[in-house]
């Protein structure tokens, strides 16, 4: 019915994803996991999937914070995004270098 509300989302959708994108290229993951934890509630499973990539680097003593949060990505209904909380996981479990 009103188009350029859709195209407005979009817009904004992709807006999101490419600041994310830019943020993790300017500045060190660590210094901005609260960003990147909020975008795991985004509605665009893009955006969700970056945010678990990027959360990756950080320290398994930090992910260990917020494990049950990630655990709760692998019900996600977008697959590249159990894929990104499979390796967090793993990580943690494992521990770093192994």
């Amino acid at each position: 019915m009103y188009p350029f509300i859709s195209n407005t989302w979009i817009m904004k959708t992709d807006l999101r994803f490419d600041s994310l994108v830019l943020l993790s290229l300017v500045n060190d993951v660590s210094e901005h996991v609260k960003v990147f934890r909020n975008c795991l509630r985004d509605q665009d499973s893009r955006v969700r999937a970056l945010a678990l990539k990027k959360l990756y680097e950080i320290s398994r003593e930090v992910l260990l914070g917020f494990k049950d949060e990630i655990e709760g990505m692998l019900s996600d209904p977008d697959m590249k995004v159990k894929q990104e909380a499979i390796k967090i996981l793993k990580k943690i479990r494992t521990g770093p270098g192994i």
